[in-house]
């Protein structure tokens, strides 16, 4: 994974477990949310669940990898009952940078590497109602290059790096000054953010990892790799794009998101998938300005 770092997806889960895993349950969510947070892979006669809970969030627990209908997700609020919770939100894995969401369409576009897939139909039944809403945009490289090229201070440089590890390590030490202010975000522990990407590993590339400095001072990050699921379709996807507070606003998110789009431009692609942008998020400003939406997500919460 990263030097000196341990990578959790290669820890074996305890043995109570098989049980969840026969029933189609993943074993990486699991490991990564155990590492953090209290989990329970919860498994009924019609279904699946898995429900944490982190103290940060407390008196609000998260529900994840669901299959099955109200009465299963009806488990999962009873295991956070029992543990003083007051509400349940979900798709949910402890934050939104390991897990989120579900898939409200439409469904013209081919999905890509990492998407949210998960059905709201049980959601809803159940009586969860939207909390957070978030979208992905199609942009090309050229409408990126004619919005973003030129904006940011004088004093603005961008650079990316050789090293992947290195990159990648980097992006993980922006991630809390950049998002801390994001719906549901938490501090997380060395090694588990990372964890939560190692299912794209494949995809990454260097040239697709941004960093501004302002004066010498870290500004922001833009983290983007290729797109495995549909490569005909010449996309990459940015999958994180953080900016400090004191930078936002000032062309340093526009800038970085044009020099991505030059960088994919050199490896053959042609459109950027901005991903599962917070409908709050500064970077959706930034996507909307000749970039087309063409998916939608939510995240739900119910009193229980």
């Amino acid at each position: 994974m990263f030097s000196g770092m341990q990578d959790l997806t290669t820890l074996s889960t305890a043995p109570d477990d098989r049980a969840w895993q026969a029933a189609g349950g993943e074993p990486e969510p699991l490991v990564i949310a155990r590492a953090a947070a209290q989990a329970a892979p919860l498994i009924g006669p019609r279904g699946r669940v898995l429900a944490t809970l982190h103290a940060d969030h407390h008196p609000t627990g998260a529900l994840y990898d669901l299959h099955g209908g109200p009465e299963t997700l009806a488990l999962g609020e009873s295991w956070l009952r029992e543990r003083g919770c007051l509400a349940a939100q979900g798709p949910l894995l402890l934050c939104p940078d390991l897990g989120f969401g579900a898939n409200l369409g439409p469904f013209e576009e081919p999905a890509f590497s990492g998407e949210p897939q998960a059905d709201p139909a049980p959601w809803l039944a159940a009586g969860y109602r939207v909390v957070a809403r978030y979208s992905s945009h199609l942009m090309s490289n050229e409408a990126a290059r004619r919005y973003g090229e030129g904006k940011g201070p004088r004093e603005l440089k961008l650079k990316a790096m050789d090293n992947i590890e290195d990159a990648l390590a980097r992006v993980m030490t922006l991630t809390e000054p950049c998002y801390h202010d994001a719906y549901a975000h938490l501090h997380l522990p060395p090694g588990v953010r990372q964890a939560g990407l190692a299912r794209l590993k494949g995809l990454f590339d260097p040239r697709l990892i941004l960093f501004a400095t302002v004066n010498g001072e870290d500004a922001g990050f833009l983290f983007a790799h290729r797109d495995g699921a549909a490569p005909d379709r010449h996309r990459f996807i940015i999958r994180g794009l953080g900016v400090r507070p004191a930078w936002r606003k000032s062309g340093v998110g526009a800038r970085l998101v044009a020099a991505a789009h030059a960088a994919a431009e050199g490896l053959g692609l042609s459109h950027g998938v901005h991903a599962c942008m917070w409908s709050n998020s500064r970077s959706l400003a930034i996507s909307s300005k000749g970039g087309a939406p063409f998916r939608e997500y939510a995240l739900f919460m119910k009193a229980i």
